[in-house]
């Protein structure tokens, strides 16, 4: 198909659910060729029942990789099919067991017929085909349930932002524009004006802030600064340092521009042996709020602020 031409291995997912449902269809139509009355997402269950007396909901999920709830609504299918029945466990009442019906177990030989024809179909395929699809699939599944899809296009993801963030100290005669206007933006958006305390930090950083033994950081992607996040040195003596104008340009989202701001702050408070942090924001900034207590920033209440706009504060003990 021109659309997994065009999209390649970005839509394997897409593939294979396709050609499950290929495969899910023929085999409805495969039942029904064998006049069994089964539905081919029963078949697990209904496989997993015939080898045994009965079994708990919880352990035919483990045998076949399913769900229990899953398991459970296919278990209620079957039953008003006529298929299976249910008893309480012997060595607990609160179990439910499930075992075929007489109806069920009458359809096993039947099905087996099935069951062999399939087999034979299936090796056919294998015979014909340059490649083993079951072996694959199975690799796969090894493959996987070691390391995730997720787990990889993450690290692929962070490896490639490495590449393409930088963040590197502030230089004022490269900065400094940039520095006020990335928070300017933020500020204005959000908010829809900048305060006397913003302009007092925006206008002279390096008196306000770098020649106070604070530091500025500022976020390059591919060379163009896209972020920033500053540390003053705090006048209240509990902290070392506050966190300030954090800042990330709506063009740069989905770098991890942000964790790296906050990454960089930790490590220069920890070189120099800083052991508090502390930092002010609004619950509007939803995200930026949510990334700081990832990070380990816990709320807390009382502080002054020179910030009209601020109602949250955080701090974050470093180990």
């Amino acid at each position: 198909m021109d659309f997994y031409r065009k999209t390649g291995q970005m839509a394997v997912g897409s593939r294979l659910r396709a050609l499950t449902e290929k495969v899910t269809a023929d085999a409805a139509d495969i039942y029904e060729l064998y006049e069994v009355e089964l539905r081919p997402k029963w078949f697990p269950v209904f496989f997993a029942l015939t080898e045994g007396e009965g079994k708990t909901v919880t352990a035919i999920a483990r045998e076949i990789g399913h769900t229990h709830p899953s398991v459970s609504n296919i278990l209620k299918e079957m039953k008003q099919a006529g298929l299976v029945r249910f008893r309480q466990g012997r060595s607990d009442a609160r179990q439910t067991v499930a075992s075929l019906s007489p109806k069920g177990r009458s359809m096993t030989a039947a099905i087996m017929l099935q069951y062999e024809d399939v087999a034979r179909a299936i090796d056919e395929l294998h015979r014909e085909s340059r490649h083993d699809l079951w072996a694959a699939i199975a690799e796969w599944e090894r493959l996987l349930g070691e390391k995730s899809l997720l787990q990889r296009v993450a690290e692929l993801k962070e490896a490639r932002e490495r590449t393409e963030v930088e963040i590197v100290p502030f230089d004022d005669a490269q900065h400094h524009a940039a520095f006020r206007a990335l928070n300017e933006e933020w500020i204005r958006d959000l908010f829809g004006v900048v305060e006397e305390a913003d302009y007092y930090e925006f206008d002279h950083p390096v008196e306000n802030i770098l020649e106070k033994g604070g530091y500025i950081f500022i976020a390059l992607l591919r060379g163009e600064p896209v972020g920033t996040f500053a540390m003053m040195r705090c006048a209240n003596p509990k902290y070392d340092y506050e966190l300030v104008k954090f800042a990330v340009s709506p063009r740069a989202q989905g770098h991890g521009i942000g964790r790296r701001l906050i990454e960089a702050c930790i490590a220069q408070a920890r070189r120099t042996g800083g052991y508090r942090l502390f930092l002010e924001s609004n619950y509007k900034c939803a995200a930026a709020v949510h990334l700081y207590e990832r990070y380990g920033f816990r709320h807390l209440k009382g502080e002054n602020s020179p910030y009209a706009r601020c109602d949250v504060q955080m701090e974050l003990e470093l180990q």
